[in-house]
């Protein structure tokens, strides 16, 4: 079996943040490797984990999604 597809999901609002979390951790297949709720904190995240994907909000406090992107 291939390894999980590495997941970074950057989202301001926890609620968001946890239903997206709980449908990707319900694949075999994916697995979130890390969270963060800004750009700022995604660079973070991202430089620690290593992700191939990366899922962001549009409108963020600090670093909008536009500007992480």
């Amino acid at each position: 079996m291939a390894d999980p597809i590495k997941v970074v999901l950057v989202e301001d609002s926890a609620v968001a943040l946890e239903i997206m979390q709980r449908l990707i951790d319900s694949s075999p297949e994916v697995d979130v490797v890390g969270t963060a709720q800004d750009g700022e904190q995604g660079l973070a995240v991202i430089a620690q984990t290593d992700p191939d994907v990366i899922c962001t909000d549009l409108t963020m406090p600090k670093m909008d999604g536009l500007e992480f992107t």
